[in-house]
């Protein structure tokens, strides 16, 4: 019974479209993670037909990947969404206190440590709220991970 609870989850998680339609900036599963696709060649296979080469960047690992398709072959995309929260407090260990819109608070995510590609990205958040600064926070989302991603000086109206 899991298995179908499982795969129902993934398939509200991803969609199908054809190699031909992935786009640089654009996502696409691989390896079973959620990349975004860096760079995106066309060329003739050896038997003709044509083909498209992917390079993508995982979303939450960073890691690099590469893969050729054909162009009418299926692909899955995850669905990625992205929402902005005010931040209200940066614990000492990295966890982050963010508002959204709607007023609810949640406190369930961290800040990327000091030792991932994000650190600078880190230093610049604890930097400008430590100055009083008001702050955005955005949040990526894709199968069921998250990740901080983003950070925007709030201007007054």
């Amino acid at each position: 019974m899991s298995d179908f609870n499982d795969r129902d989850a993934e398939a509200v998680e991803t969609h199908l479209v054809s190699a031909s339609q992935l786009r640089e900036g654009g996502h696409v599963l691989l390896e079973g993670h959620a990349c975004v696709i860096m760079r995106s060649r066309e060329a003739s296979s050896a038997d003709g037909g044509e083909v498209r080469t992917i390079t993508a960047l995982g979303l939450f690992n960073s890691q690099k990947y590469e893969v050729t398709l054909s162009l009418d072959q299926s692909v899955v995309v995850p669905v990625v969404t992205y929402t902005e929260y005010t931040l209200i407090d940066i614990a000492d260990d990295g966890s982050v206190t963010l508002m959204a819109e709607d007023g609810q608070v949640r406190d369930d995510l961290r800040l990327p440590d000091d030792t991932s590609s994000l650190a600078s990205f880190t230093v610049g958040v604890r930097e400008n709220f430590e100055d009083g600064r008001p702050l955005a926070i955005g949040v990526e989302s894709a199968m069921g991970s998250e990740q901080i991603v983003s950070m925007t000086q709030i201007t007054a109206r």
